[in-house]
């Protein structure tokens, strides 16, 4: 059978395929007398919404499962695989080891329908589905080229998190993976530093010291004992200039979206300065980090958002053109703390989110940033050093 050419891939396809990464699984059925093939998503009874959505985009017509905890979604009509799924992802191929599976999979498949393998051919195709010894010795899938951010976004609704911390102001952008697919990690790593872009209305100052450390920001760390390894995001600004606003340009189908919007909204106070002086806040905070990610799953606690919408309409305590960090330090000790360095004509060169950073930049100690910015006198004989955003 001939791949079609022609099918054409929509936004959610690319979606559906960075869910099926993380969360979909093709497997092979038998007893005595038939042999089964199957496309299926099995998720926890709560996102029964995104199961009816995949069916939608699908244009399914069959049931779903419904157990006590969990929902399934089983495709195994031969007109759908033909027409629908084999397109889809022989168009739009998975980016992980997955890929391997649906290639042995599709393989299985056609050989089925065509008649051309026989029982024990195809049975043996369905225990090598199963054997993750010889899966793992298949080659890594290397081709990048047409991740998205629709796959992003499909991929972090079944595998990513969004975190809050319970002990400090800090909000991350999180996706762990084993270190066998460490290379998917380093392709979105890639896909956001190449791609993606502070908005248009990024404040000045924000978006040079964005630009000036953009390959530092996204993170991915070494394999730990458990051979996991994580991509995460932690600088505020990067998150609500760049990530948010990306976030936002695509279509989400999970419950995964509720947690997406609370995270939004503790940036968005936090970006403010709103939780130093709204008690409300601080509870809402609790309320999300309480209430978020797997906690979510039959969860039942509510909270009054319009509480929080009608103090994000209040004016901010920050100051929205300075970084989020010398905004924080500076509330706490009555004035902007950021290192804001200036040529001799007043000319704004570079921004440092405090002493420490600038530096190990200018590779000298905290103590002479801070005495050159207290004397008002140039540094290096090259720049002026500030406190304050003139």
């Amino acid at each position: 059978m001939k791949t079609n050419k022609n099918f054409k891939i929509t936004p959610f396809h690319k979606w559906l395929v960075g869910f099926t990464d993380g969360d979909g699984s093709f497997y092979i059925k038998k007893n005595d007398k038939w042999i089964a093939f199957f496309l299926g998503y099995h998720l926890v009874k709560d996102d029964v919404i995104c199961i009816n959505k995949i069916k939608e985009g699908l244009n399914l017509d069959q049931k779903i499962e419904v157990r006590q905890k969990s929902v399934i979604l089983a495709i195994k009509k031969h007109s759908v695989i033909l027409n629908t799924v084999i397109p889809i992802f022989d168009n739009y191929p998975l980016i992980t080891k997955k890929g391997n599976v649906y290639t042995i999979w599709r393989e299985s498949f056609i050989g089925y329908v065509n008649k051309s393998k026989n029982r024990d051919e195809l049975l043996a195709m369905k225990y090598k589905l199963n054997d993750a010894n010889f899966l793992n010795l298949l080659p890594d899938i290397l081709n990048f080229k047409h991740i998205s951010t629709e796959y992003i976004v499909g991929f972090l609704e079944a595998e990513g998190s969004f975190v809050l911390s319970r002990n400090r102001n800090a909000c991350e952008f999180y996706i762990s993976q084993h270190k066998n697919s460490i290379y998917l990690l380093e392709a979105i790593k890639q896909y956001i530093i190449n791609e993606w872009k502070p908005i248009n209305s990024t404040p000045k100052l924000i978006n040079k010291y964005l630009l000036d450390n953009w390959d530092d920001i996204v993170h991915l760390t070494k394999p730990n004992k458990h051979g996991i390894v994580n991509l995460y995001i932690t600088n505020i600004d990067f998150l609500n200039y760049v990530v948010v606003p990306y976030l936002e340009s695509v279509l989400w189908y999970s419950k995964k979206h509720q947690d997406y919007l609370d995270w939004k909204s503790v940036i968005k106070l936090y970006i403010g300065g709103y939780h130093k002086t709204y008690p409300d806040v601080l509870d809402y905070i609790k309320h999300v980090i309480l209430n978020s990610n797997r906690k979510r799953w039959n969860s039942t606690s509510q909270y009054d958002i319009n509480i929080i919408n009608n103090i994000l309409c209040q004016l901010p305590i920050y100051d929205l053109r300075c970084l989020y960090r010398a905004n924080s330090v500076g509330y706490k000790f009555g004035g902007l703390l950021g290192v804001y360095v200036y040529d001799l004509n007043n000319k704004l060169l570079r921004v440092f989110s405090g002493t420490v950073p600038a530096a190990s930049h200018f590779n000298c100690t905290k103590q002479e940033i801070s005495k050159f910015i207290k004397n008002n006198i140039p540094f290096k004989s090259l720049y002026l050093l500030s406190s304050k955003y003139k």
